[in-house]
């Protein structure tokens, strides 16, 4: 019972909770960020982590302060922020979104070293290979950004693309 458990929650159907507002919110990347808080609370409003993340999005209250947010648990005010959040990520990791999700997920500064240590190592490393350098649990934001992408593409089958 347990094995069948855990592929059930592995399991996404559509509608998800609250696509109507990461549709509207987020236009044609809603899919990318419903991944990402499927991936951060299973879209869970009242999730709280143990290290004090909380809301859809998971906002640590710095985080969440910075972007505006006063209330984690308000849906549609921690989709915008997890958007303006995102985008400013994608801007500071020229475009790439997965260095953006591992930002989002490690901290702007641990990818940052990340990159920088690639760098150092003649530019064949990336900043994946040097993680473990940087953080004690590198498979964590890898991990994560690998999860965000299984989401995503059960949701993109499910809507025929």
């Amino acid at each position: 019972m347990r094995w069948f458990n855990r592929c059930l929650s592995s399991i996404l159907l559509l509608p998800l909770p609250f696509q109507a507002q990461f549709q509207q919110i987020d236009g044609a990347r809603w899919v990318d960020r419903i991944s990402q808080c499927y991936q951060e609370s299973k879209l869970n409003p009242q999730a709280v982590s143990s290290c004090g993340a909380r809301g859809i999005a998971q906002f640590m209250p710095a985080t969440a302060k910075q972007y505006g947010l006063t209330d984690p648990t308000d849906v549609p005010a921690s989709i915008r922020a997890n958007q303006t959040y995102m985008l400013r990520l994608e801007a500071q990791t020229h475009g790439d979104w997965d260095a953006a999700l591992c930002s989002y997920n490690a901290g702007y500064g641990n990818y940052q070293k990340a990159e920088w240590l690639a760098e150092q190592l003649g530019g064949n490393t990336t900043w994946q290979q040097t993680m473990s350098h940087v953080i004690k649990d590198s498979e964590q934001p890898i991990n994560y950004v690998k999860r965000i992408h299984g989401w995503k593409q059960q949701i993109q089958k499910q809507l025929g693309r």
